[in-house]
């Protein structure tokens, strides 16, 4: 297991751009992250969808979406260089545990960051994430974290 920790800053957002276009993150054949195409469009409306459905699962239950709290997005890929790749991009703003497992996905990374449940906030990381995920080769599989009730 490879635990990361990201740099923890007063809510500081890393802007895709920001992040993707370093020049820590362009691989041996030259081609970085920026470069990739426009084919995560039709995850995210899936994964929004997803969200949109918790979101008012949530509301029932009175979460405080604006309240921050522990938000965990997984990661599947099947090789280790891949997998590594996505970990010096994600701990630059996010926790990220990497574990080896015996079966199919090889490689499980979760990115852990403090973080609230409003829409802005799940649209960035959606986003980020599955940009990553598309990057590196890796297929993103959501994200959790536990109700916040008012106090």
């Amino acid at each position: 297991m490879l635990i990361a920790g990201g740099r923890r800053r007063a809510r500081q957002r890393w802007t895709l751009d920001s992040v993707l276009t370093e020049p820590a993150f362009i691989d041996h054949r030259g081609s970085g992250l920026s470069e990739v195409d426009g084919g995560i469009e039709a995850s995210f409306d899936r994964e929004w969808q997803t969200w949109l459905e918790q979101k008012a699962v949530r509301l029932r239950e009175r979460d405080d979406l604006s309240a921050e709290r522990e938000v965990v997005h997984t990661v599947l890929f099947e090789r280790r260089m891949s997998a590594r790749r996505a970990v010096r991009i994600i701990r630059r703003s996010r926790s990220v545990r990497l574990t080896r497992t015996n079966g199919r996905p090889r490689w499980v990374l979760d990115a852990i960051a403090s973080d609230d449940l409003t829409d802005e906030s799940v649209r960035h990381s959606i986003k980020f994430m599955l940009t990553v995920a598309d990057a590196c080769k890796g297929d993103y599989d959501g994200f959790g974290a536990m109700v916040v009730l008012p106090e």
